[in-house]
């Protein structure tokens, strides 16, 4: 039977959620049977492995996974989360946010940009085995992002052995123009800044709705500031949203609205 530890405050205050988390101790973190440093190991993984807690034991300082990659193989077990960090939240979303606290990555069309090039794996973390690797410059299309948020999936890269599907670290990619209208205006760092979910106009004078992802493109109607409108898809551009419904001065319409012109609710 697993031992839960009685709770024991944390210096600061700092607690820990279920989720998806990252280690990031430089020599690795021990897996262990139990929750605290006292019980056996039953395997170590390394640095950058990524895994997901599905509980948090009472001292608030431990999680447990039910499958991390370890040196021997996959491990269920105790670690301590001070020698990780979060990369999702147990919902599946990105907990890396730019400054207006949406998620950084999306699918959509990207570009290698680590000069040393970047290796595609056969799962989402650097603990998995290597099939390929594509030098800087290579573009590529993200059809699915893992629930750590920043490794995304491609059918087929260009690697120097050939073709290959596999998971890569968007954290050395950015995303490109796909044509589907617009640019990839993103956060700081230049990845795209908004995902699905409830929005408002935040422009002063409304926002027109479009028939596709660009200012290109043909308005259906224009909804005014304070509208509330919920996004079903995101443009591979990154900044355009799909509503199936929204409330525009001529009626309800469906369309495309750039996001960077709303907020989320």
């Amino acid at each position: 039977m697993e031992r839960i530890w009685p709770y024991v405050p944390i210096a600061g205050g700092e607690s820990y959620s279920t989720g998806d988390y990252k280690v990031t101790a430089p020599s690795g973190i021990n897996v262990r049977v139990d929750a605290g440093t006292g019980y056996a190991v039953k395997g170590s993984a390394t640095n950058g492995t990524t895994f997901t807690v599905s509980k948090i034991a009472s001292n608030g300082t431990w999680g447990y996974t039910s499958s991390i990659q370890c040196t021997n193989g996959k491990q269920s077990g105790w670690l301590s989360l001070e020698n990780c960090s979060l990369v999702s939240t147990s919902s599946g979303d990105s907990a890396r946010r730019s400054a207006d606290g949406v998620p950084k990555y999306s699918t959509g069309n990207y570009k290698v940009t680590a000069s040393s090039g970047i290796n595609v794996r056969v799962d989402a973390g650097t603990g998995y085995s290597v099939k390929g690797s594509a030098t800087n410059g290579t573009t590529f299309t993200v059809s699915k992002i893992a629930s750590n948020g920043t490794w995304g999936y491609t059918s087929s890269i260009q690697c120097t052995n050939g073709k290959q599907s596999g998971w890569l670290s968007l954290e050395n990619c950015s995303p490109v123009t796909t044509g589907s209208g617009g640019t990839a205006r993103g956060s700081a760092d230049g990845v795209p800044r908004y995902s699905t979910g409830n929005y408002m106009v935040t422009a002063s004078s409304g926002i027109n709705v479009r028939v596709d992802a660009g200012t290109g493109y043909s308005v259906k109607g224009s909804a005014t500031n304070g509208t509330r409108f919920a996004v079903s898809k995101i443009a591979s551009n990154g900044t355009w949203g799909y509503t199936s419904s929204i409330q525009c001065t001529n009626g309800k319409q469906s369309g495309w609205l750039s996001l960077e012109n709303c907020s989320r609710v």
